[in-house]
């Protein structure tokens, strides 16, 4: 979740009940064309390896294995969605009754807790006396400052807040909800998962994600933050189509749209692939414990280094629900 810078629209971090942060991308060189659309796409798109990918259109899959106690579930999230566009299959209705725990990118319960909130607050500042009129000329700096002040944020109290972290902060800036009610699929699966009394757990913690912001650039991250305001407008058509890839269940279409964004690139080995690799052995774990739904942005299903294919290389069936 971080989209991934989710905020992918597929993949975003939720770090707040009512505020979806961004993951980082890590950039080598600057790019003075950067797009939006990876800022965007961050979780939920990836992957390929060797032919295991998945063909068929579902957001929900039934793992299977003789090492299992039970069958267990991977179900790919949209990190963030207009609350008109929310929708809830009654195949993950019935496949949350059946197992006896959920894990998700992170453990969302969590951010409920204040005490591990302020220190991941205190990430979100930029090193050393770096502030944001540094990062921007006066032009841009005026452009940056007046978005966020008809937000009713003064840039006096943003100066020293990584540019990511303010990207973040104004989903209907990125277009969704083109500033409706917006509804996080993390936070209904946690509340569902309460009334069943299911174990929660986080393949990831909040402070990895918020890491990852530092990864990138200060200079880098600003430049995307303008471009993010400057093409509002495009990236409200961009999250209208991700919503409707989304609710059609086309995880291919989802990994196409990735493919086709050259500027995600340099980003898809930290944000997807590194990351995918990494599940893979807590899943296992997760599930030869008990039945367990896996919740994660669904831009970590497609394609041969996705999840379902290296759970299938790891000897799992995985075969779609609908």
């Amino acid at each position: 979740m971080v989209a991934g810078v989710g905020w992918t629209g597929w993949g975003t971090i939720p770090f707040a009940k009512s505020r979806m942060l961004c993951i980082s991308l890590p950039l080598e060189k600057s790019n003075a064309a950067m797009p939006l659309r990876p800022l965007l796409s961050l979780f939920l798109f990836p992957l390929l390896l060797f032919g295991q990918a998945p063909t068929e259109k579902s957001l929900l899959w039934k793992i299977k294995s003789r090492t299992l106690p039970a069958d267990s579930y991977l179900y790919g999230t949209i990190h963030l969605i207009a609350e008109q566009d929310f929708f809830m299959l009654p195949s993950l209705e019935k496949a949350m009754g059946e197992v006896k725990g959920l894990a998700m990118e992170i453990d969302v319960s969590a951010m409920e807790d204040v005490s591990q909130l302020l220190p991941l607050m205190m990430q979100g500042f930029m090193k050393a006396d770096t502030t944001l009129s540094m990062l921007f000329n006066p032009e841009d700096y005026r452009i940056v400052s007046q978005h966020f002040q008809d937000m009713g944020l003064p840039m006096a109290l943003l100066e020293k807040l990584k540019p990511m972290l303010l990207s973040s902060l104004d989903p209907a800036g990125l277009g969704i909800g083109e500033g409706g009610p917006l509804k996080s699929y993390e936070m209904a699966l946690l509340a569902k998962a309460r009334l069943r009394n299911l174990e929660v757990r986080g393949l990831e913690t909040m402070a990895f994600q918020m890491s990852l912001f530092d990864s990138i650039p200060y200079a880098i991250q600003a430049r995307m933050l303008l471009e993010q305001i400057q093409r509002k407008r495009e990236g409200e058509g961009m999250l209208r189509e991700m919503s409707k890839v989304y609710r059609q269940q086309d995880i291919q279409e989802m990994e196409r749209m990735l493919e086709a964004d050259a500027g995600m690139d340099q980003f898809k080995d930290l944000l997807l692939y590194r990351r995918n690799r990494k599940w893979v052995a807590p899943v296992i774990d997760l599930m030869r414990r008990q039945p367990t739904l896996i919740a994660v942005g669904a831009g970590h299903l497609p394609g041969d280094k996705g999840l379902i294919s290296l759970l299938r290389q790891a000897g799992f069936d995985v075969e779609p629900l609908y």
